[in-house]
């Protein structure tokens, strides 16, 4: 049953205060004002029956057609307020909240209204320390007293070491060495290449005690034009030791090392002599039966000499290459003056301790050589 205005409703409001059993009733009213009002008197009079009050509302807009606005467009929205929707918000008045439905107020009587699912728990902060307590200050050390800074700080223990350490004394000059087609290192760290003639002998090295170190060129190279140490002597009073390179066959060497006259056969014996001068022949490659190497020791000089070999292949082609010795001497203490020789030129006693200059330069050792010399050297 459908009806409109306000006899209509009245007539409606008496049946239901009378008691009367009514079907499903549609009352149209004219706005939301008057639909809200009757629903409210609905609900007081009270029934089950189920009534819906609407009103409409008129919307007008205009469309375009390109030229102008050509056509009006009239649309009627029509709303609905039950009779079951007003109930459950005057409930929830009373109560003093809102309905607690999260679904729409005007379900059918068969749904039960569930009440909303549990707010889902806080997110974590975005850094594990976000609602970490602040760092408890820093404390800061309390400044000393006037009275504990008048007071000196107590003595601790002696020290174990003492910090006062004698000065070392400077060693004299280590080493100079003879190397090669042949280069002379000196005392003092000079350095040049030494010009020599090929099978001849030259004073190496002479102390003033008398004792001396001789060597000898000998020819090689790829052209044959090259100078070697091909043996060095040395003399201290009445002994003698010699260590010389010979050929042996087409290409080998073999070192021989003599001590007052006798050869020394083997790497691992040591000859001593009356001055005390030891001669220790050794092997410096490989476990050979015969000597490689030599070191002549004394009081204050130890005298290496090592038998070299050619290593490119250019080298070893060369029939006349040959091999050489590498002459390294160590000063263990001052040597007695004068000292002279090609190396000896470059030693200088230690003053005090300390490591001297070269008694002589590099630029005032010159070698002389006769016509016939030169021309062999060409």
């Amino acid at each position: 049953m459908a009806s409109r205005g306000p006899s209509a409703i009245q007539a409606l409001l008496l049946a239901l205060l009378a008691g009367a059993a009514l079907a499903t009733s549609d009352i149209e009213v004219e706005s939301a004002e008057e639909a809200r009002a009757l629903a409210a008197q609905l609900v007081e009079a009270g029934g089950d029956a189920p009534y819906r009050v609407t009103y409409r509302t008129k919307k007008v807009s205009a469309e375009s057609d390109g030229q102008g606005w050509q056509k009006t467009v009239t649309t009627i929205v029509t709303t609905e307020i039950s009779n079951q929707q007003a109930a459950r918000s005057a409930a929830a008045a009373n109560d003093g909240g809102e309905c607690p439905c999260a679904c729409p107020c005007s379900p059918p009587p068969s749904v039960v209204c569930e009440p909303p699912p549990p707010a889902p728990p806080p997110s974590p902060p975005l850094y594990r320390n976000a609602t970490a307590p602040p760092f408890p200050p820093i404390p800061r050390p309390t400044p000393p007293s006037p009275e504990s800074e008048a007071s000196p700080p107590p003595a601790g223990p002696p020290p174990r070491f003492s910090r006062t350490v004698a000065p070392r004394p400077v060693p004299p000059p280590v080493k100079g060495s003879i190397v090669g087609d042949p280069y002379v290192h000196g005392f003092q760290g000079q350095f040049w290449m030494w010009k020599g003639v090929g099978e001849r002998e030259y004073k190496l090295l002479v102390v003033g005690d008398g004792s001396r170190m001789d060597g000898t060129l000998g020819w090689g190279g790829l052209k044959g034009k090259q100078t070697f140490l091909r043996d060095i002597t040395f003399k201290r009073g009445d002994s003698r030791t010699k260590t010389e390179l010979v050929k042996v066959g087409e290409k080998a060497w073999a070192m021989r090392v003599y001590a007052d006259g006798k050869m020394i056969e083997s790497p691992y014996e040591t000859a001593e002599l009356a001055d005390g001068t030891t001669v220790e022949p050794f092997d410096v490659n490989t476990d050979n039966s015969f000597p490689q190497a030599v070191r002549i020791n004394t009081p204050y000089l130890r005298i290496e000499a090592i038998q070299r070999f050619p290593s490119r292949p250019a080298q070893i082609n060369a029939p006349d290459y040959g091999n050489w010795l590498d002459v390294f001497v160590y000063v263990k203490r001052a040597l007695p003056e004068p000292v002279k020789g090609i190396l000896g030129a470059t030693y200088a006693p230690p003053p005090e301790g300390a490591v001297g200059a070269a008694s002589t330069p590099m630029a005032s050792i010159q070698f002389d050589y006769s016509a016939e010399e030169e021309e062999k050297r060409k």
